[in-house]
């Protein structure tokens, strides 16, 4: 062992490693070069990391947008839907009232007093027919068994379908 090493080693104290100029650069060089590797490699992954995070939130932004759009589209769609129907269906009743009402007056001289017993009477039979007692199938029966009125081809396949019949299909 060398003098310089005996020393430190009994004082504790460093001692004087004699190291050239050339050596100690090489060396300062050489920490620089791995320092800057390391944090140039490390700035890489932290760059990385940021877009692979960036790209999975722009992702799951999209996704939770594209998945409230779809929903209030649908929401709309429907809403538009009902409200055309509910529209539709109010535009029926209207035209039909009307138009039996003015029939039954200008063909039979239903006066106001008739007119709205008729009415009175029908709205009786819609209530009835909401509640399911009797079906609007049984009062097409009716219909059909008292006043020998057949109704279209149309309305019967209505009929049919949503199986309003309750004791076999008068127009079998």
């Amino acid at each position: 062992m060398s003098s310089a090493a005996l020393k430190r080693k009994h004082t504790g104290k460093p001692g004087i490693i004699p190291c050239s100029t050339v050596k100690i650069e090489r060396m300062q060089r050489i920490f620089d070069e791995s320092r800057k590797k390391v944090l140039t490699a490390r700035r890489e992954e932290v760059e990385k990391a940021y877009q692979d995070g960036k790209e999975e939130g722009i992702k799951k932004s999209v996704s939770s947008l594209n998945k409230v759009v779809e929903e209030a589209r649908e929401e709309s769609f429907n809403a538009g839907f009902e409200k055309g129907f509910t529209d539709g269906q109010d535009w029926a009743n209207v035209e039909n009232s009307v138009t039996l009402l003015l029939a039954l007056h200008n063909s039979y001289g239903f006066g106001p007093e008739r007119l709205m017993t008729v009415v009175k009477k029908s709205n009786e039979y819609v209530h009835q027919a909401n509640e399911g007692k009797p079906t609007i199938g049984a009062f097409a029966r009716q219909l059909y068994d008292k006043c020998q009125i057949r109704l279209s081809e149309h309305e019967v396949e209505i009929l049919r379908k949503y199986s309003l019949f309750e004791e076999g299909d008068p127009y079998d």
